[in-house]
Formats: structure tokens, sequence, C-alpha cells
């Protein structure tokens, strides 16, 4: 969904700032289509997910609004001369911001969430910082422009290296060779971030799974019996109980790195408890 919303932004800005060929705006119609078939698969499959279909409607109501075919619906109204061609066009132009702001809204935490995991976010400051600061030594020592210098200077960070610039000074081999050592430490931070992001995830999703087998346990449990056997383990209903709350203080030292869902869990375990 992120790639998604960097696709439409890119076309859109392009779209309304450059004059396009028949040809390029066909491809660019037919890659918003393909983007369009997505967020309606994608909307309806969540729709039939979701237990609460009222309260799905109500949270995704800018997902729906992004998926409502309105361009094709004014084509018709232009067809029938009740709309003009430059009302059309900027209708078109409203619809894909929308799908675009339902794409950001989607990937908003997500993505706040991936660029926090091991302080990437610092990671791509740095990177960005050093590229900038090569760019501008080599357009010093090298003689060359700013924009070649650049893109010297990314080609090199991302270890790819073309060969079609490259450095003659001692200062500029110099700097090629941070830059280099540089860019082979961001890829690694990249992989090791991603991997850690979904390891992350996978770990919350097994705790949550946990505390909701713990709540039912309770649910069943509290009220027949003074014992109660879980885990291989046999406690009284006391111990039990304060067990899980001490458990459950543990976790909570550890708040920002709770989901909603363990949080949501935790006050029904909780409500057992009582």
């Amino acid at each position: 969904m992120a790639i998604l919303s960097i696709v439409i932004a890119i076309i859109l800005i392009l779209e309304l700032t450059l004059d396009l060929s028949y040809q390029i705006r066909l491809v660019f119609q037919i890659i918003d289509f393909i983007v369009w078939s997505i967020f309606v698969i994608d909307y309806f499959t969540r729709l039939y997910k979701s237990k609460n279909k009222k309260k799905f409607f109500k949270k995704n109501l800018i997902d729906l609004i992004s998926i409502i075919p309105l361009y094709s619906i004014f084509k018709v109204f232009r067809a029938l001369d009740i709309l003009k061609v430059g009302r059309v066009t900027r209708v078109s132009e409203i619809t894909r911001v929308i799908r675009l702001l339902a794409i950001i809204k989607r990937t908003n935490n997500e993505l706040s969430e991936f660029m926090k995991t091991n302080n990437f976010n610092y990671t791509i400051g740095i990177a960005i910082i050093i590229v900038l600061i090569s760019a501008t030594v080599m357009s010093s020592v090298e003689n060359m422009s700013l924009g070649a210098a650049l893109w010297w200077s990314i080609v090199t960070f991302t270890t790819v290296g073309y060969g079609d610039v490259y450095p003659i000074s001692t200062l500029g081999k110099l700097t090629a060779s941070i830059l280099m050592i540089m860019g082979i430490g961001f890829i690694g931070s990249v992989t090791s971030t991603l991997s850690t992001y979904f390891i992350k995830k996978e770990v919350r999703k097994r705790k949550a799974e946990m505390i909701k087998k713990n709540s039912k346990l309770i649910q069943k449990s509290l009220g027949k019996s003074k014992i109660i056997y879980t885990d291989n383990v046999i406690y009284s209903k006391e111990n039990y109980k304060n067990e899980l709350i001490k458990d459950i203080v543990k976790r909570l030292s550890k708040f920002d790195d709770l989901s909603k869902e363990e949080i949501n869990t935790m006050c029904k375990v909780l409500l057992s408890l009582k």
C-alpha cells in the first residue's frame, strides 16, 4: 500500500504539471485502474472479514469513497452534456487525491512504526546528509555539475556503481570510499530493520493469542472450581489471579510496544478476574 501511494502520487503530480502525450496518459490510466482494482478487492475483503460491519463502514468511510468510480460516472454526465470536459478532469483528479489520502491513512501507523524500528528514521536522515555532502564535495573537487554529482553520489551509495562518472582527484576517491562503505552499512541496516519489524509483529501476535487463551480459560474456570490447571501447572484461584495480574503489570511496563489488540485483551482479562 505504501508503494501504491508513491505510484499514485507521482502519476498525479506528472499529470497536473506536465503536458503528457496520449500514449503516456493511457498508460497512467491503466496503472490507475489496476490500483483502483486493488483498492476494491482490499476493501471488500476486509469488510467480509470484519465482525462488526457497521463499525467497519464508519471507520473506513474514506476508503469507500476512494473506490467509488466517480470518474466513470462523470464521463456519462459529460456524454449527456451535463458537465463540461474541464470539470470531469478536475473531478477525476479529486478522486485520485482521495484515493491517495486513503492509502496514506492506512499506511501512516505502519510506516511510523517501521521507521522507529532500530531507530531507522535516524539512519535515513544520516544517509541523506552523507549523500548530499558527498555530492557537494564531488561537485567542487571534480568540476562537475551538482546534478551529475548527486547522481554519482546516489549510485555509489546504493552500491550500484554504473561507472559513467568516477572521481579522479585524491579527495574525490577518499569521498567515494567513505560513501561506498556507508552505503553497504545502510543496506545492511535496511535488511535488519525489515527483519526486526516483522519478527516484532509476529511476537506481538503470539502474545495476543496467549492472552486471549488465558482470558477464555479464566471465564471457564472462575466460579466453577477452586483449582485451575494451565500450562502443566496447578494453581489456586487466588494464585492464578495474582500471576495473571503480575504478568499484565510486567507487559504494561513496555506500554509503547503493546498493540491495541493486546491492550483490549488485557482489559477483558482484568474484567474477567474482577
